[in-house]
Formats: structure tokens, sequence, C-alpha cells
């Protein structure tokens, strides 16, 4: 007898039962978010700030009509020479409009630029989704406007995120 028809005989013996029950995950989630006291938006963004930084993320606070001017800012500090960007996406105008050196659409197909995209982009910007503040992570939703190269590829991602859109948990992000 092989291997596999050993195996296949074990299983065939095997006692039949009901499968278990699935958990109530939305109900095991209520329960602990009953059991913790309501949290703030100061509270989730210190939060969320605390756990990027242990991830080595740098959060930058800013309001929303000043972001373009401080990622001006960020990007001669840093030494950005190139900067990608989703011509398509919401926040491109503003982008455009701040007058940042070096602004590199992503405007065609990879295979048409892939050498300069690996080699000669310093840093991407991208918007997000939310983040989630018990793990100081960001959900990005990479789309046919910003693919997701645009953060893997360079060596700096600059992500946008609205503190409005920062979750507690994943849980409460879904």
């Amino acid at each position: 007898m092989s291997a596999r028809d050993r195996i296949l005989q074990r299983l065939r013996a095997a006692p039949q039962g009901k499968a278990p029950l699935a958990p109530d995950v939305p109900a095991f989630h209520a329960a602990l978010g009953a059991a913790a006291p309501a949290s703030t938006r100061a509270s989730r963004i210190a939060l969320f700030c605390e756990k990027m930084a242990f991830w080595h993320g740098e959060v930058v606070r800013v309001t929303r009509d000043k972001w373009p001017q401080k990622l001006h800012e960020l990007c001669l500090a840093k030494g950005v020479r190139s900067l990608l960007y989703g011509p398509q996406s919401e926040h491109a105008a503003a982008l455009v409009a701040a007058g940042i050196d070096g602004l590199k659409p992503y405007d065609r197909p990879v295979g048409e630029w892939k050498k300069a995209l690996f080699e000669d982009t310093d840093a991407g910007l991208t918007a997000t989704r939310g983040g989630i503040a018990e793990t100081g992570t960001l959900i990005v939703w990479p789309d046919a406007s910003e693919p997701r190269l645009m953060s893997l590829v360079p060596p700096i991602h600059f992500a946008l995120l609205d503190a409005d859109q920062l979750h507690d948990t994943l849980f409460d992000a879904m």
C-alpha cells in the first residue's frame, strides 16, 4: 500500500462529525468596544503616531490646505529630485500648483519606463483610504490612477492620510 493510499484510508476511517461553529467576530469586537473607553480623535492620532514611529515611519501633521507646501519643504529637506505622482489622482492639481521641482507623473505602462522608475525616482506620493491607530498602519488602496508600484518602488513614500479616516482597529475600519 502506498503512502497516498494509507493517508486516504485514514481520512475515510476518521469519525464524521459536525463542523465547529464559526466564531461570532462582530459580537467579539462589539464586546471589546463596549469594555474599552470610547476613543477620541486626539487619542487615535496620538496612538497612530506612536505606533507608526515603532515601524520607523514619520508622521507630519499638517492642515488640508497646507499639505502641498509642507510636502515641498520635505522634498527639499530630504533631497528629493523626482517625485512620482498620479496625474489623475484627487490631489494632483494641488500638488502641481505647489511648484515642487521634479514632479514625475505615472502616466504610462511600467514597461515603457522601468529603468527610470527603478533608478531615477526618489519618492512617490499616494493617497490612503485611512489608517489604523492600534497598529500604526495605513490603508492603501491602489488603483489605475495610483498603482501599487508608486509606494513600493521609490525609496521614500509620502502618503496622504486624512485624520478623520483614522480608525481604532482594523475591524472598525471594515
